[in-house]
């Protein structure tokens, strides 16, 4: 995720009062984004599909999506770019996106160096993000490229990275949910918010 350290995940995540596949998290997801999307905040949303962003009943203008090709097959993509959202493609590494546009961006479940979401954040701006960890069963097959995921790929590890890329980490979870009707399976989530510092600011 860092620019020494990237990542990939692959899941969609929910959160207390709802599951992927039947498994609740200690966090809802939902809910955290929306608590920072208050009225006039620009959003850039990574991994979160076009019909997730219409339904937000944010100001369309004020949105902007990123996603690799093959999700762009999506139609709904052009309907969001119709009605006033900019819609981007992106297959990873830098964003394609001024820097400081956005007062939150939110990461779920793709590979973004942390340095690029500060890039595109105004100081003071969010970043939400919420990934399947290394111990996680789905990562077991590796990543595009066939490189492995590896197992400390937690949130002890990428913590200080998110810190170091100039981030104030204000809320981090991580879990371990059972796996219902499954005998053996290990499922590991994690996630991060971090305020972007402004010049002169720590890092906690």
């Amino acid at each position: 995720m860092g620019s020494k350290d990237m990542r990939w995940t692959s899941c969609d995540l929910q959160g207390p009062g709802a599951s992927m596949g039947q498994v609740p998290l200690p966090w809802d997801f939902q809910q955290k984004l929306r608590d920072f999307l208050k009225p006039g905040v620009r959003l850039l949303a990574l991994g979160m599909g076009p019909e997730e962003l219409l339904d937000l009943g944010h100001p369309l203008e004020l949105v902007s999506a990123a996603a690799g090709q093959q999700a762009m097959q999506n139609p709904y993509w052009r309907t969001l770019g119709q009605a006033g959202g900019r819609v981007e493609a992106w297959d990873g590494g830098a964003l394609p996106f001024e820097p400081g546009s956005f007062q939150l961006v939110v990461d779920r479940e793709v590979e973004l160096p942390y340095e690029e979401a500060a890039r595109v954040l105004r100081p003071g701006g969010f970043l939400i993000l919420q990934l399947a960890g290394g111990r996680h069963c789905g990562n077991r097959d590796g990543l595009p490229g066939g490189r492995p995921v590896p197992p400390d790929f937690n949130l002890e590890n990428q913590g200080p990275l998110l810190r170091a890329a100039g981030f104030r980490v204000t809320y981090q979870n991580q879990a371990y949910p059972a796996a219902e009707g499954k005998t053996g399976d290990c499922l590991h989530y994690f996630m991060m918010i971090g305020k972007k510092q402004m010049k002169g600011e720590g890092h906690a």
